[in-house]
């Protein structure tokens, strides 16, 4: 059975950090940092952490360029919910010498960045054979988990949430998943986490601000610094 010390080494430092909110009263709890320890019990666990509150997209931008920038021995890859908002970011990061037509997937540094649809192109290839360190989805209006699908005479059904959790469960080792974490700018109160979860296969959410987000590595000072997420989930109650 996998152990948390297996995986301490794909995460240096917390890339990704925000503070933990109690969900109805956004009191603080505490720090969320995804660290090791961290991303162990998120995997294990089968937790997803809701970010709202989080910027709209053009604000979303250097968030994201600072995670890709980071040095870590894996890939964070980050579905973006709709063409328009991929479109944005592909042209914001200007992936030099790969044309002006978006593909289906395309690396940045320690950041992957698709769309829920085009999750099966990101393969060993696209990601380098690097480890998928957090699955992530920029999805401003929280609207994502309510496209299920349908089905009619000919046409397949896309489970738009699905591709997310199929995603997480192809990279499984030893019943650990990749963590998932949901970006957008719905505060976690205005909306039913409770109905989110079975579109996206998690038993439970840690809700986190999105307004105190910081990515990279961290300034020196705090590098050391242990996280303060309290160990055990809070779940959708919170």
């Amino acid at each position: 059975m996998l152990k948390a010390s297996d995986i301490d080494h794909l995460y240096p430092f917390p890339a990704i950090r925000c503070r933990r909110i109690v969900r109805d009263t956004e009191r603080r709890l505490g720090d969320f940092r995804l660290d090791g320890s961290t991303a162990f019990a998120l995997g294990t666990d089968n937790i997803g952490v809701f970010l709202g509150g989080c910027k709209e997209v053009d604000g979303m931008i250097d968030p994201f360029r600072n995670l890709s920038e980071a040095d870590l021995p894996g890939q964070i890859v980050i579905a973006l919910s709709t063409n328009a908002i991929a479109d944005e970011f592909y042209d914001a990061f200007s992936i030099e010498g790969s044309g002006r037509t978006r593909p289906a997937a395309w690396t940045k540094g320690a950041v992957t960045f698709t769309t829920p649809e085009r999750l099966r192109t990101v393969d060993e290839f696209t990601l380098e054979g690097r480890p998928v360190l957090a699955v992530g989805l920029v999805d401003p209006r929280c609207s994502v988990y309510r496209a299920r699908g349908w089905t009619s005479s000919g046409y397949g059904r896309n489970d738009r949430p699905q591709h997310l959790a199929k995603f997480r469960a192809a990279h499984e080792r030893e019943g650990w998943r990749p963590p998932f974490l949901l970006f957008t700018t719905r505060p976690a109160k205005s909306v039913s986490p409770n109905q989110m979860l079975a579109p996206y296969s998690l038993d439970a959410w840690w809700f986190a601000d999105g307004r105190h987000l910081r990515t990279g590595a961290p300034p020196a000072s705090r590098d050391a610094r242990s996280t303060e997420t309290p160990p055990e989930p809070v779940g959708v109650a919170c």
